[in-house]
């Protein structure tokens, strides 16, 4: 199942059981979508709209991230501030679980194995990289920690 249809899905369960949290945020999230698709004049439902969507909701928890850092950096000390960065962790939290999981090392030695020889005698580590990523993308893996690959990338390159 496409993510997109799993957020609907999620969304309609949590409607139903008044879980205002998780309501409020899918719907910020298919909304962000559904923007992106008006932008783009289309809709659609295969892995580069599954990329953009983890794209939207990664956005969203940095977003997230930011405010609560500036709100330390600015010493946060009225109670209703608190509460807000309580919110905005929770918030976070429940995003990182829409997400799919990341590759294990491992698997992602795997992946990579096969594009080894390319990723060695690219011009540089940035078309290393790519290679790497373009193998990841069409091997239909959707979240992708890009330190990760570019940490294997080196110690591939030697």
């Amino acid at each position: 199942m496409a993510i997109r249809e799993q957020l609907r899905a999620k969304l309609t369960q949590a409607m139903k059981s008044k879980d205002d949290l998780a309501k409020n945020l899918l719907r910020l999230v298919l909304g962000e979508v559904d923007t992106a698709d008006a932008r783009q004049g289309h809709a659609s439902n295969d892995a580069a709209d599954d990329q953009r969507i983890i794209g939207i909701i990664k956005k969203i928890m940095e977003a997230n991230a930011e405010t609560v850092r500036q709100m330390g950096e600015h010493g946060v000390s009225l109670e209703s501030q608190v509460e807000k960065a309580k919110q905005l962790v929770a918030e976070s939290g429940y995003l990182q679980g829409l997400l799919p999981p990341t590759l294990s090392e491992g698997q992602l030695r795997g992946l990579l194995g096969v594009v080894a020889d390319s990723i060695k005698s690219a011009k540089s580590e940035g078309q290393a990289t790519g290679i790497a990523m373009k193998h990841l993308k069409t091997q239909g893996v959707a979240n992708v920690d890009s330190a990760a690959v570019i940490a294997l990338v080196k110690e591939l390159r030697g």
